[in-house]
């Protein structure tokens, strides 16, 4: 941890550049994996090898406003009322008080993080980015229970806390599909996002048991994962559009024209888009489209 720049390998032109300007000797103040990480991400931008997703469209660039788009659609509405109130808060007794330094230290890091993500389009994946602001805000939201003395901004809290814990309950076990109810909930989130924010190939064991259940021998799939579905016992046979007949699963990934691994558990790149007008037999883990299919969609 906190080793000297000098002795930390660059992949980006951005990190060899701070590397050859910073003194040998100065340690950097952060440990070194997240160092390697964020220099990895700077290189994949300035090769721009990213493909993204945000709202029905793909993009090579990515967007300024996909985090915040994504905090607002994944985030639990209490969670974002709760820490609106906690930045007020501090911002209140920012402006007021000269002890101010653990409030900016609460304050300042996730700012400053969620700045630097925002700006560094290439890391338009998912909201996972944003996850080391979280910690910060938590803490920093403990002002609000001090601060709501009266009785009903206690009920509020109250009622916010359980709101929050019937959403999370709600979604178990599929807690990585979580889209609030203003984004239309787990369902809705497949025209909002994809990649790690919905689907990562997490359905497996959910389809082995939806074929146990109707009887099905062999499944056509398109599959987003790094896992062959063999694994699991699930008998199954590339999905091509137009061309397979029978019953097919294809992962939201797909539908939307999105192939981390290039389609290597199914078909292939192919445009799936045509199967999102047609209504799926079933939804599985939220993010698995179950289809039966005749030589046409």
């Amino acid at each position: 941890m906190f080793k000297p720049a000098v002795e930390m390998p660059a992949q980006s032109s951005a990190g060899s550049a701070l590397k050859h300007a910073l003194p040998s000797w100065m340690p950097v103040p952060l440990p070194a994996a997240a160092v390697f990480g964020i220099d990895a991400e700077l290189a994949r931008s300035e090769r721009n090898l990213g493909v993204f997703y945000l709202m029905g469209q793909l993009s090579r660039e990515g967007w300024v406003s996909y985090f915040p788009a994504a905090l607002a659609a994944k985030a639990p509405i209490p969670v974002l009322v709760i820490w609106g109130a906690a930045l007020a808060l501090a911002a209140i007794r920012i402006g007021r008080s000269g002890d101010t330094a653990e409030t900016i230290c609460l304050v300042l890091p996730p700012l400053l993080m969620a700045a630097f993500f925002i700006g560094m389009k290439s890391t338009n994946y998912g909201l996972r980015y944003l996850l080391p602001c979280f910690p910060f805000l938590f803490v920093l939201s403990g002002a609000v229970a001090g601060w709501a003395r009266r009785q009903w901004l206690r009920a509020v809290l109250l009622l916010l806390v359980c709101w929050h814990l019937v959403g999370c309950l709600r979604v178990s076990p599929y807690v990585l599909t979580y889209f609030n109810e203003a984004a239309g909930g787990p369902q809705a989130g497949i025209h909002l996002l994809a990649d790690s924010n919905l689907d990562w190939g997490q359905q497996l064991k959910a389809l082995k048991q939806f074929m146990q259940e109707k009887g099905i021998e062999e499944i056509a799939l398109s599959y987003t994962g790094p896992v062959d579905p063999k694994i699991y016992g699930i008998r199954w046979k590339p999905y091509r559009l137009g061309q397979t007949q029978g019953w097919a699963a294809v992962s939201a990934n797909h539908l939307v024209g999105f192939f981390p691994m290039g389609g290597a558990f199914g078909g292939g790149v192919q445009d799936l888009s045509p199967l999102l007008e047609t209504r799926p037999e079933a939804i599985i883990a939220n993010s698995l489209y179950i289809y039966q299919t005749g030589v046409k969609p």
